[in-house]
């Protein structure tokens, strides 16, 4: 039986992680229930997986696969990586110099743009 993924897991007897829009394959019905109890998956279907693929929680299909990057990205050991390069450690600094850029950005006369 085929079930949509609507949000990221990682199924704890297969060790493999899903991410929105893959396919979640299993036979044991009971599983299957305790996730989507869970809502990590959506109802079963019969749709072949082009169909399903890209698929995401509010039902709308992307015209372009996503190549979404997590941000901030991060590179180990408790350090992260902001768009303009800048190495931050803790993930809460990190996500907090984020928005402080994008706030920057926004109140900015021209967004942001060199001029």
């Amino acid at each position: 039986m085929k079930y949509p993924v609507i949000k990221k897991f990682r199924d704890k007897y297969t060790k493999i992680r899903y991410k929105i829009g893959d396919i979640y394959e299993t036979e044991d019905i009971k599983r299957a229930e305790y996730l989507q109890s869970k809502e990590a998956i959506g109802e079963q279907t019969d749709k072949p997986e082009d169909e399903l693929a890209g698929k995401i929680e509010s039902g709308v299909e992307p015209t372009d696969k996503c190549n979404c990057i997590e941000l901030p990205k991060h590179i180990g050991g408790g350090w992260y990586e902001l768009p303009d390069g800048t190495r931050i450690k803790g993930r809460e600094s990190a996500e907090k110099a984020l928005n402080n850029a994008f706030n920057n950005i926004e109140n900015t006369p021209n967004g942001g743009e060199k001029t």
